[in-house]
């Protein structure tokens, strides 16, 4: 997760494409992604086709793992609303906000939410055709960094900007 971090705060944005959890070549992100889990399970398998959990022993450990909110896989998630959804405290406690999302064309769109002790903060943004359509919803006031490179300072409230490609 730390690499992550720093990979993306230091520019290295295809060095992170590469790594993030969400590749599709990997058949546990596809079928994740397919039945829109809100979670990183343990193991891909871990849901059968007709709603049950897999009980089955894993090869080779003799053991059934099953978890649907995995720790270790999970840490990514930090990744993903700090920097995927640009989530993150300017002062402890959310008291202001530092909203800094990276888009990625390859992902269409996404959205998602925080309730951090000082409210419920909505950030998504979307590929159309004229662009990367961003949207924050903030209880608290926020240093927004876009990805053009467009910096504001903006007081509560609903927000949504228009990044054209690149």
């Amino acid at each position: 997760m730390f690499r992550r971090a720093a990979a993306e705060q230091s520019g290295e944005h295809e060095l992170l494409r590469a790594e993030q959890g969400g590749q599709l070549d990997d058949p546990q992100q596809r079928v994740i992604k397919a039945i829109s889990a809100t979670t990183t399970w343990e193991r891909w398998d871990a849901l059968k086709p007709d709603g049950t959990v897999n009980e089955e022993k894993m090869a080779g450990s003799g053991e059934n793992m099953v978890s649907f909110n995995h720790y270790a896989f999970g840490s990514v998630g930090e990744f993903y609303y700090q920097y995927i959804l640009g989530i993150r405290p300017e002062k402890p406690g959310f008291a202001k906000l530092h909203f800094a999302p990276y888009p990625d064309e390859r992902l269409g769109g996404v959205s998602g939410s925080y309730l951090s002790v000082a409210g419920k903060i909505e950030s998504a943004w979307r590929y159309e055709p004229d662009g990367c359509h961003i949207r924050l919803a903030t209880p608290v006031e926020a240093v927004v960094l876009l990805p053009d490179g467009r910096s504001e300072n903006v007081p509560a409230g609903t927000y949504e900007w228009t990044v054209k490609r690149p």
